[in-house]
């Protein structure tokens, strides 16, 4: 997938509450504006809300057990986006600061993917791909002044190495057309073999998306692993309250972690047979 085509597709005006997606980085060294985000040039140490956004220029500070970048307008390009603010518990008020490599386990384990999929608004049906959750402490500043909470941000990586940029804030975007960027599709070539694809996004060339249910598998035999009987409650769920379109059909991608290692079926929602070529953009969203 190249990065200008990405860009291209879902550029637009933040006022119109649309992402742009462009590679901020690749290879070299990923709250909104409405609400309640912290003005631009607010300190990391002037308090972390969901909402606020920054700029992260190297996913190599994900590492650091802490990040003092300012805030940013989520309307400018930013590359992370806070998602939650958690408060840490179980450690000593009036001891000193944690070790760091303690402070950056439990900084992690406190940053709860569920709490990123409520909040970029997505379904239990609703898959994604290429966020990344990053987790922040207190500097020994921040500490010795008292701070006790994580902050949680979530990053656009692409080929998860390089840092997308991004205009426009990730608070509900599964709800809006834009999500395509973020959604998990395959495309099956002319006389590939049924249950094989290629992964992208949604707002590439696809034949079918991703419905965020992977089943344990035997094989890589579709037809053995009875995929539209066990895929068909999920993708019911994808499309409800409204009935699965007539033009699209239960199917499945199988994937084998690794040579002779376990085989999993992603379920899908297909186009039927007999399409006039690919697609592009999500079924859930237009």
């Amino acid at each position: 997938m190249k990065a200008g085509r990405r860009s291209a597709a879902v550029a637009a005006s933040a006022l119109a509450s649309v992402m742009a997606l462009v590679v901020l980085l690749s290879g070299c060294a990923q709250g909104g504006t409405s609400g309640a985000s912290s003005a631009p040039g607010a300190a990391a140490s002037a308090g972390s809300r969901a909402g606020q956004c920054r700029v992260v220029l190297d996913p190599v500070e994900f590492d650091a057990v802490s990040n003092s970048s300012p805030t940013v307008d989520c309307a400018a390009q930013h590359t992370v986006e806070t998602f939650d603010v958690v408060e840490l518990e179980g450690f000593d008020p009036e001891a000193g600061r944690p070790d760091e490599l303690l402070l950056k386990a439990r900084a992690g384990q406190l940053c709860a993917y569920d709490a990123m999929r409520d909040y970029i608004g997505a379904r239990d049906r609703d898959s994604s791909r290429d966020l990344r959750i990053v987790a922040f402490a207190p500097t020994a500043r921040e500490w010795g002044d008292g701070a006790r909470s994580v902050r949680c941000d979530l990053a656009v990586l692409e080929n998860e190495r390089s840092l997308v940029s991004v205009t426009g804030s990730l608070r509900d975007i599964m709800e809006r057309s834009d999500s395509s960027a973020l959604r998990r599709c395959y495309l099956t070539a002319p006389g590939e073999e049924a249950g094989s694809g290629s992964e992208t996004t949604c707002d590439e060339e696809h034949t079918a998306e991703d419905v965020n249910a992977w089943l344990p598998a035997r094989t890589g035999n579709p037809a053995a692993e009875d995929v539209p009987g066990r895929c068909a409650p999920f993708v019911r769920q994808f499309f409800a309250p409204g009935p699965v379109p007539a033009d699209t059909v239960v199917s499945g991608i199988l994937r084998q972690d690794g040579e002779g290692g376990a085989w999993t079926l992603r379920c899908t929602a297909a186009q039927a047979p007999g399409a006039p070529g690919p697609m592009r953009g999500s079924y859930a969203v237009g």
